[in-house]
């Protein structure tokens, strides 16, 4: 369990100012010597807090799959809720690396006015020597926009690869591709890669 009592005190942050009380349950159960269980649901509400605006939106996360020859698969629905006749702001994560949610490419790294609704299959292990992440998102909206909900799909591919005990090298790949129906929640299409050496001391 969680709870985060976050106040802003310049303008205009203040109206974002919350309050965030959330559950977490996240685990993997031994089914037998080659397969396991993989399970996480979550789920959180956002109010406001000190002087915010109406706030009051909610967040959950659910992730099924399975391990196995020390592969995970896994499928997963995250949502974060849109604003509403109830709230004046989407549920907000404030802090931390979003980078990692809603795809690699950064095209939602605050939550949209419509909110955000993702389906998506993740795949992690090891192929020769290198740890590899790959990512398919079905990224949806909360609340439908001209009649449309749909932002678009976007894969994600990450190679990691150990060279020696203190040097590892990455390559990690992003392909958005927008809904192609014209819809007024259209992001850009988008390719990022980036190349990484680190050294360890």
């Amino acid at each position: 369990g969680y709870g985060y009592f976050t106040e802003f005190e310049n303008e205009p942050r203040a109206n974002t100012s919350a309050k965030t009380i959330g559950l977490r349950l996240h685990g993997k159960e031994k089914i037998n010597d080659t397969f396991s269980a993989l399970f996480t649901a979550e789920y959180a509400k956002q109010t406001d807090y000190k002087d915010a605006l109406d706030i009051d939106a909610k967040y959950y996360l659910i992730s099924g799959g399975i391990g196995i020859a020390g592969w995970d698969i896994r499928l997963n629905k995250e949502f974060l809720e849109g604003t509403s006749n109830d709230s004046t702001r989407p549920f907000q994560p404030h802090f931390g690396t979003n980078h990692l949610f809603q795809g690699w490419a950064d095209l939602f790294l605050a939550t949209p006015d419509a909110g955000i609704d993702d389906t998506f299959i993740s795949v992690v292990g090891k192929f020769m020597g290198a740890k590899i992440k790959a990512e398919y998102h079905m990224i949806d909206s909360d609340n439908a926009v001209g009649g449309d909900d749909e932002f678009g799909n976007e894969f994600d591919l990450g190679v990691y690869y150990k060279f020696k005990k203190n040097i590892i090298g990455s390559f990690e790949y992003a392909n958005f591709k927008a809904d192609s129906d014209g819809s007024p929640l259209t992001r850009p299409d988008t390719e990022k890669f980036w190349i990484t050496g680190i050294y360890k001391f």
